[in-house]
Formats: C-alpha cells, structure tokens, sequence
C-alpha cells in the first residue's frame, strides 16, 4: 500500500535491516529529501530525492533499539506528503516533521498489527522537482527475519522419508 502521490519516478531501497535514524528535507510545503540509515550496517541509505537542497536536515534517531513500526502522514491538497510522525514499538512518537503545532489528525497511516513489525526499508515516489511525494514502506519481522523458519516442513519431510 503506498502513502502519498505515488506516482513518478520510484527509487527503491529494500535492505531489510532495521533502520535507526530518518534523515529528511523539508520545504514550507513538501517533503524534498529522505534518507534512511540502517542498524548493523556500515553503508548509509541512499538520498531520495533533492539531493542539492539547502533546507534545514531533521533527523529521527531510534534510541535503545526502539524500532519505527508505523508513520502517520499528513499529505498536501495533491496528495504529496507535506508532514510525518514515527511511532515506536515501546509506544513512543516523535514529533511532527517539519511542524509540530500540527494539530489535525493524519491522513493516513502505515500500520501493521503487532509490534514486531519493524521499519526495514521503503520504495520512494519523485516528482517532476525531484521532491519525495509518496512512499511504500517495508516492514520486517523482528521475530522471524525476512523469511519464516521452515523447521516444520523439515520434521514432516523427514518423519515420510524415515516412514517410507
């Protein structure tokens, strides 16, 4: 499910490790730059879209392995994304980037149930001006990894092989 105009060019970045720190750009209306960083690796996330902009860098660092398992979204009239919020497994939220006087309810939200679900990657929309306008987020598993454990079918394909 994608949040915002998602629509554009898409960059995607799908490591599928935690991430533990949202680096963004914000201008007075749009979300211009995003970049994730990623828990246990020694290469940065790339920068989706304007890279050359001059605004004010915000960051979100998650703080004693506290993971992102939803963002809120605020969007623009064109449906853009123009604000977010980070929500934590412990129940935490940040604050509304880049304004958080916001006081109206988001228009959307990317939720999963439970809280092993965590922030592992995403796949960006760009405009025309090179602005960040849509995003689909990818969660992983805390428990089980990217892939589930096959230990069962194991036991069952050894139980017929030992049977037969």
């Amino acid at each position: 499910t994608g949040y915002g105009l998602t629509s554009g060019t898409s960059n995607n970045e799908e490591w599928m490790h935690p991430v533990d720190m949202v680096s963004m750009i914000f201008d007075s209306t749009n979300l211009v730059q995003m970049q994730l960083s990623y828990d246990d690796m020694d290469i940065e996330g790339n920068i989706h879209g304007d890279a050359s902009s001059t605004d004010t860098l915000l960051t979100y660092p998650v703080v004693d392995k506290d993971y992102i398992i939803s963002i809120d979204y605020w969007l623009n009239d064109d449906d853009s994304i123009n604000a977010m919020r980070f929500n934590t497994q412990k129940g935490e939220s940040s604050d509304i980037y880049p304004d958080n006087s916001i006081t109206a309810d988001p228009d959307a939200s990317s939720t999963v149930e439970g809280d092993t679900f965590i922030l592992a990657g995403y796949v960006t929309y760009t405009n025309d001006n090179n602005h960040v306008t849509g995003m689909d987020v990818v969660m992983l598993n805390q428990d089980t990894g990217q892939f589930q454990s096959i230990i069962g079918y194991r036991v069952i394909a050894l139980v017929v092989f030992l049977w037969w």
